[in-house]
C-alpha cells in the first residue's frame, strides 16, 4: 500500500496511543512520519514500533504549543527533504497555530499538501471543536499562503475504524468539496 509513498507527514502528539496508531497506518501507506510529541520515552517505543513495521519514521521532541516553531519545521525539511502533511491531535491545549504559521509555507511549495485535524476522543467526538480547529487552520491557511492546500477534520466514532487509513484515503482520493459536510466521520470497522 504506498498511497502517500514519497510523502512528509508531522504527526502531533504522534507517541500517544492514538498519534502511533494513526503515524503507523500513514507510514504503511508509504509515507515517512516524523512523531512530533513532549514525551520522549513514548514517542521512541512508538517510532520503534513503525521502524519494526518496515515504515520510515523520525523524531522530534518538542512542545507543539511553543510560540516559534520554524526550528522544528526547518530540520523536519532537512531531515526528512521536504514537507507534505500536518495530521495535529486535538489535545486541552487547543490549536498549535505557531506550527501550523511554520509549517504551511513549505507544504504549499509542494502542490500537493494537507492539513488534517483530528479528534482522538475515540468515546466522545468533538464535532463543534473539530469544525472550529477545521475554520481555524482555513483561516491560516489564508493569511500564510495562496497555494491550494487540502484541509480536513476527522472524528472517529467507537468501536473506531483506522483513521489513519481515513487520512490516506483524503489525501489522494477526496478534494474537499465533495466531502459531506467539514468533518468525516470515520465509521466503525
Amino acid at each position: 500500500m504506498d498511497a502517500l509513498a514519497g510523502l512528509v507527514a508531522v504527526i502531533t502528539n504522534g507517541g500517544s496511543t492514538e498519534g502511533a496508531t494513526i503515524a503507523a497506518a500513514v507510514a504503511n501507506h508509504g509515507a515517512t512520519v516524523v512523531l512530533y510529541d513532549p514525551d520522549a520515552e513514548r514517542t521512541d517505543s512508538a517510532a520503534a514500533d513503525i521502524r519494526h513495521g518496515w515504515g520510515t519514521t523520525a523524531i522530534q521532541i518538542g512542545n507543539p504549543h511553543a510560540k516559534r516553531q520554524d526550528k522544528l519545521v526547518a530540520d523536519v525539511i532537512r531531515t526528512c527533504s521536504g514537507l507534505d502533511a500536518l495530521v495535529i491531535l486535538l489535545d486541552n491545549k487547543g490549536l498549535p497555530e505557531s506550527l501550523i504559521q511554520a509549517a504551511l509555507p513549505h507544504i504549499g511549495a509542494r502542490e500537493h499538501g494537507f492539513v488534517v485535524v483530528v479528534d482522538p476522543d475515540r468515546e466522545r467526538p468533538r464535532i463543534g471543536k473539530l469544525e472550529e480547529a477545521l475554520c481555524a487552520v482555513r483561516r491560516l491557511v489564508g493569511e500564510e499562503t495562496d497555494r491550494d492546500i487540502r484541509c480536513y477534520s476527522v472524528a472517529s466514532l467507537p468501536p473506531g475504524g483506522s483513521v489513519g487509513s481515513a487520512i490516506a484515503h483524503l489525501a489522494i482520493t477526496r478534494p474537499e468539496e465533495q466531502m459531506d459536510g467539514r468533518v468525516l466521520v470515520v465509521p466503525p470497522a
